[in-house]
């Protein structure tokens, strides 16, 4: 008989590993043994099960154990890791259910629902908060993605750890409910000289690259592309694709998209004459106008309260008719995709005046929840959420439905929980922080 006693947890798991490796080898001996003599292989026998019987002891004494003393619980997990966003790796007792679907150990950052996580921020407030068993959901950093699947779906009781390690390599403290301008975490800022970067040449290979790989495209897409190669190159675009992505509906004129990226990119490269100039900003003048008329019904103010945060907030308002007058459709997810995610006009304004501060107009009737992020840090979060939620959006889209993630399955990242939702043809229709 065993005395166990001596043995702290992490000891009777080491030893449970000790005892487990010592019969495994056993079996092998007696399964290899063929020339063994019988008296050798009774000893083995004999040998193998007193190891499986103090096997089963120290199984029977950990489980006792954890019955007796939670190690760690749900709300010490949230209160020294899950609430810092802390990269993770939970050990395993070899006797548990986690070990035998996941291995020795996992590890990445712990998922929790909104409310998962209010009820967590409003138990640790108290030092003598009560402690209890639960499912621990990790987003895992395996190279396998069955096991990564698993724990996102399935994940953990949080007895089943009896070691629980964090780093802090990418530490920015606590994100959740923080207040004020955020940074997105692990930006590395480069220096960059656009004089020598030529934008038609480059779009123009990118889709290249694109089309050589099989990958879909959408429509603004193709106006785009064959609006460049009209000014860097004309015999390049055939007359069947002249007028399907440049032309009008009866083939009179270039459709208004077409002309101002045709103009634009002549304007950017100097070769555009004073008459062509003098189009393009008439072109621009009168998107614009319809535009802010876009921007007054959405919020549903009048030209005279426009006119006052004109006034009032004059780098807003500057800020504003810069991307009304430039903004062009454009597409949110990285070119290996099959479904690609986009936003025109319409939706990318009603996302910023509603929820990026510089836009929101105080008479406003459409009120919403502030990002904490610069203007261009709102397109990059957009694009990194997509990018993080690509399989599950893809899945929905291939079925022809729509993707949408809100309340409290909303998704989480650096200390914000986001609402999303994209049309079953991949135009972002909502995207904006939750309270």
């Amino acid at each position: 008989m065993l005395d166990l006693s001596q043995y702290d947890i992490k000891g009777l798991n080491l030893l449970y590993e000790l005892h487990e490796n010592l019969c495994e080898n056993l079996l092998k001996e007696l399964r290899d043994g063929k020339n063994i003599e019988n008296v050798y292989i009774q000893k083995k026998e004999e040998k193998l099960g007193t190891l499986l019987y103090e096997l089963q002891q120290i199984a029977n004494e950990i489980n006792e154990r954890k019955k007796e003393d939670l190690i760690y619980s749900v709300e010490d997990i949230y209160k020294f890791a899950g609430q810092f966003d802390k990269y993770t790796i939970f050990r395993f007792y070899r006797t548990s259910k986690a070990f035998k679907k996941y291995g020795d150990e996992v590890y990445g950052n712990i998922l929790y629902q909104k409310s998962e996580r209010e009820s967590l921020e409003a138990s640790i407030t108290n030092d003598n908060y009560k402690r209890n068993d639960g499912k621990i959901y990790l987003r895992g950093a395996s190279q396998n993605e069955k096991i990564n699947s698993l724990l996102k779906t399935e994940g953990f009781l949080a007895s089943e750890a009896f070691e629980v390690l964090t780093s802090n390599l990418f530490d920015n403290g606590k994100q959740y409910k923080k207040e004020g301008n955020k940074e997105i975490p692990n930006t590395i800022k480069i220096k960059f000289d656009p004089s020598e970067f030529d934008l038609e040449k480059s779009q123009i290979r990118l889709a290249y690259m694109k089309l050589n790989d099989g990958y879909k495209f959408l429509h603004h897409e193709l106006v785009e592309l064959y609006a460049n190669l009209f000014v860097i190159n004309p015999e390049a675009v055939s007359k069947e694709n002249e007028q399907m992505f440049l032309l009008n509906e009866d083939k009179s004129g270039l459709t208004e998209e077409a002309e101002i990226r045709i103009l634009s990119a002549q304007y950017r490269r100097n070769i555009i004459d004073q008459k062509k100039a003098i189009r393009l900003n008439s072109l621009l003048r009168n998107r614009r106008i319809k535009r802010f008329e876009i921007i007054k019904k959405d919020l549903g103010i009048s030209n005279k309260q426009l006119e006052q945060f004109k006034e009032t907030y004059p780098d807003k308002y500057k800020e504003l008719c810069f991307v009304t007058l430039t903004f062009q459709t454009e597409t949110l997810t990285n070119y290996k995709t099959d479904h690609p995610v986009y936003w025109d006009f319409e939706r990318f304004i009603h996302i910023y005046l509603r929820h990026y501060k510089n836009f929101f107009i105080e008479q406003s009737t459409a009120r919403g929840t502030l990002f904490q992020y610069t203007y261009k840090d709102v397109r990059r979060l957009a694009c990194l959420i997509i990018e993080n939620l690509k399989e599950e959006i893809e899945t929905e889209l291939k079925k022809g439905n729509g993707y949408f993630k809100y309340d409290d399955m909303g998704y989480y990242f650096n200390g914000n929980y986001y609402t999303i939702r994209i049309d079953n043809g991949g135009r972002l229709m909502q995207f904006h922080p939750l309270e």
